[in-house]
């Protein structure tokens, strides 16, 4: 396992249950600027109509050499086809945008990718991909 998927699999054991859980929080007036070593996004940026803002403020927030791990749908024909079987085509919030592009607006935001984990595979068709990313400073 590279190391920054590592960070997202293991963020329980490297802050020893101290993690900071934020919900719902004003995260532009709530933390000072550089005061996160990480953030973990887990099948939300999708679902944001400016997911490249947020990228954005993450950057604002994270110290340097800070990091941000992101996971999302990857939408292909085999993704949609198991929210078919799974009986969720056309129910709740749906994804505005795919992981492919939230890396392209992430990395825009200034970040360097630095893991990417498809899932449940490692060959395509992949259902999500898990991708880390690092506040280059």
């Amino acid at each position: 396992m590279d190391r920054g998927i590592a960070i997202l699999a293991t963020s329980h054991r490297i802050t020893e249950g101290h993690t900071a859980r934020l919900r719902r929080c004003r995260l532009r007036t709530t933390l000072e600027a550089a005061s996160l070593d990480h953030i973990v996004a887990a099948d939300v940026m999708e679902h944001l109509d400016d997911p490249g803002q947020v990228a954005r403020l993450f950057r604002a927030k994270l110290r340097p050499g800070g990091r941000l791990v992101v996971s999302g749908p990857t939408e292909t024909i085999v993704y949609k086809f198991g929210r078919v079987l799974a009986g969720f085509a056309g129910k709740g919030d749906y994804h505005h945008t795919d992981i492919m592009r939230l890396e392209s607006m992430i990395e825009a935001a200034g970040f360097s990718r630095v893991g990417r984990r498809v899932l449940p595979f490692s060959r395509a068709p992949g259902l999500f991909v898990v991708v880390a990313f690092e506040h280059a400073g």
